[in-house]
């Protein structure tokens, strides 16, 4: 009842409960935000997923984070002594999810939580991050990789790209999440020697075809 009466009309940014009782800020134009509003959150399989993998102390990247929403997931599995790393590169979502992760601890959130406005990918440099027309209300889908959907676009930020084994180095992952529109190869190959040494237990992913 309470998801049916939840108001989904408003003109922009307002403060969501997730269902496990922690609010954070989305915004309702967006199609992700809309459906957090409505339903608690985004992509039920995939949060369900991450919730099940995600254990106690552990460390947990959010590879592509938006603005916070499997990241507030992870915060609430790993606990004390847990660790959040979360890789944001567009500026403005980059700014909501810094907002969000302070609004979580302030909220008793005890791991530590880090986000990185940075992108992920097969060598360290600077691309072109391509916007979609429609970002207000599509704004999960700038991309770092040519996709069809977004050729109309002209718009683009340049945002810093790093290797995965060069920022994590031995780090040991309980959980890596990653959705980076059909960049999540390049993502891959920057992190080859993490995955050959077995340092991620468990990687979620967006899956392109290559």
């Amino acid at each position: 009842m309470r998801r049916l009466m939840r108001r989904t009309g408003a003109a922009g940014p307002c403060e969501v409960m997730l269902p496990w009782g922690r609010r954070i800020r989305l915004d309702v134009r967006d199609n992700i935000g809309a459906v957090v509003a409505r339903l608690g959150v985004y992509d039920l399989i995939v949060t369900e997923t991450i919730w099940r993998l995600t254990g106690s102390g552990e460390t947990t990247i959010d590879v592509g984070a938006n603005v916070g929403c499997i990241s507030a997931v992870f915060a609430e599995r790993v606990g004390l002594g847990g660790r959040v790393i979360s890789f944001e590169p567009h500026p403005v979502l980059y700014r909501e999810l810094s907002d969000n992760l302070r609004t979580l601890q302030s909220q008793g959130i005890q791991c530590a939580l880090e986000p990185m406005r940075l992108a992920l990918g097969a060598a360290t440099g600077v691309l072109p991050l391509h916007v979609p027309v429609d970002f207000q209300s599509h704004r999960g889908e700038s991309t770092l990789a040519e996709l069809s959907h977004l050729e109309a676009s002209k718009q683009t930020v340049d945002v810093t790209v790093e290797r995965f084994d060069d920022v994590l180095g031995s780090t040991a992952i309980g959980v890596m999440k990653i959705d980076v529109e059909g960049f999540e190869k390049n993502v891959f190959l920057g992190a080859a020697e993490a995955f050959a040494a077995n340092r991620v237990r468990d990687c979620v992913f967006e899956e392109h075809g290559d």
